[in-house]
Parts: structure tokens; sequence; C-alpha cells
């Protein structure tokens, strides 16, 4: 969000074909980066193909220093209840601390549930993800590996938690990786909220980069991650409770396309926490 793609219209999903003329084609990602980064203020024109569109069009992007939080919150009101919308975008060494500070927030000013939106979340570092599961789950597990000589390493969750209690809906997608499918898997494990969304990516493996010699490296697989109740995330990911596909309007102006994306997992999401409140509201 509030980046320089953003501010472009660039999408996920769509496939960058050309930067400044140049074909990224048959580049790696990371030769690609090379044609795409500049000096801050200074344009890039990347030639873009969309999913939905046959055309190719070229799209501007002006390049800007990008400095994106782990953690964005706002506050959402839902019918006479107010909540609180967690966009936890990576899990870095500050992502817990992050969070801690929202949750004391929330529970000052007394809003009454959560929405954890972990969608595109790559992961990252996995103390992070578990600082962040033990502000949600009291007990047991975050989740456990096993490494190539078939010993069980596990994670527990660390007590201490401040939205144990609160109601709690998680969004999750097809671009929700690593970390943020542990998370994913022990919250479901748990039965402590309803994950909404699209089945996660699939990466659960312990990874380690060994330097050569030569200047060259090998990429190891070390270890396979499991959620608490011993769901495998490699390769396969994590269903979510209620799967729900956001909409992708094309608009036509002449011979121009625009799209229009239409958060239906967001929407769901609130349905189901308003209903939610309002048994618990009723019930009291």
């Amino acid at each position: 969000d509030d980046s320089p793609s953003d501010h472009a219209g660039l999408e996920i999903g769509d496939v960058i074909l050309e930067a400044n003329g140049i074909s990224l084609s048959g580049l790696t990602a990371a030769q690609s980066v090379l044609h795409i980064r500049g000096p801050e203020n200074t344009p890039v024109e990347l030639l873009v193909k969309r999913p939905e569109n046959p055309h190719q069009q070229v799209v501007t992007v002006i390049r800007a220093f990008v400095e994106q939080p782990s953690v964005d919150w706002s506050e959402v009101v839902i019918g006479q209840d107010t909540i609180v919308y967690i966009k936890i975008s990576e899990f870095l060494d500050n992502t817990g601390e992050k969070l801690e500070s929202v949750l004391h927030e929330t529970l000052a000013e007394g809003y009454k549930g959560i929405i954890l939106d972990l969608r595109g979340n790559p992961g990252g570092l996995l103390n992070s993800t578990v600082e962040v599961a033990s502000h949600f789950l009291e007990q047991g597990l975050v989740m456990y590996h096993i490494d190539t000589h078939g010993n069980k390493i596990e994670f527990p969750i660390v007590s201490g938690g401040l939205a144990l209690q609160l109601p709690l809906v998680v969004l999750a997608n097809e671009f929700s990786a690593s970390g943020s499918e542990v998370l994913v898997g022990a919250i479901q494990d748990y039965d402590r909220a309803t994950v909404i969304g699209r089945q996660t990516f699939g990466k659960g493996s312990v990874n380690e980069l060994r330097k050569l010699s030569d200047g060259s490296g090998l990429y190891l697989t070390a270890a396979l991650w499991y959620t608490p109740s011993g769901r495998p995330i490699e390769g396969v990911g994590l269903k979510p409770d209620v799967e729900v596909f956001n909409e992708r309007l094309i608009i036509r102006t002449g011979a121009n396309f625009k799209f229009q994306i239409v958060d239906r997992q967001l929407q769901v999401a609130l349905d189901h926490l308003r209903n939610e409140l309002s048994v618990s509201n009723s019930s009291s």
C-alpha cells in the first residue's frame, strides 16, 4: 500500500513484460529488478499484461523509496460496534512489538473484535510469527518442524497474549506463505477464529543457504513445518474455512481498459464478525 506501484495502479497478478523498452523475457527476478529500479523521482515505463485483458498496456511508475510497515491498522464501525482491522504484511524482528502496541490501543479503546489480514504476507522470521500467534492463542504449540534426521522441534505458544478472548476473523489468500501459513494453521487447529479467503501458497519449510568456495551457493531444505495437529504445509497449503473469491471488474472506456477490485473477502469477514458480535450482544 502507498507504494510507487500502488500509485500507478499495478496489481497482484499483473505480468511485467518490459521495462523502458527492454524485454524481461528469460531474465531472472534479480536481473529484471536491475532494469526496474533507479533513482528516486524518476519514471520507469513498464509494459504490463493483465490476466483478463488480451491487450498489453504501458504503465508509468515514478520511482520512490519504499518503506512498508509490517503492521498497519484502522478502526472500522460495523453496526453498533467498533472493531479494529489489522494488516500484517510480513513478519520482521519488530512485528510482535508493533502488534502489541496496536493491541494495547485496541483494549484501551474498547474495540469489540479484530479482523487480522494476512493476505499477500510472504512470511519472514519464525520467532516473530510465534510472538504474533501468542497474542491470539492461550496455550499449546504454534507449530513444529521435523528435520532431515527425523528430529521433531516444537515451537510453543508464549503465555501473556493480549487478544485471547476478543472475537477474531482471519483473512488469507493464495499469496499468504510461510510464516503467515503457520499462523493460519495454528488459528484453525485451535478453532480460535474463522479463516476466510483462498487456499494459501504452500511454503512450509526451513531453508539454509550454504556458501561455496567459488562464490556460488547451495540452497537446502533442511526441515518441514507442520501445524499443531500435524497438517503439512509444504506444497499443499491450507484451505480457508470459508472460500471467497475477490471480483475483478473490467471497465472499458473506448480503447482503454480499467480494472476495479471488489474486496468480497473483506466484506464477508466484516459480515461474519458482525454476526458474531450480534450473537454475543444478544446473549449478554
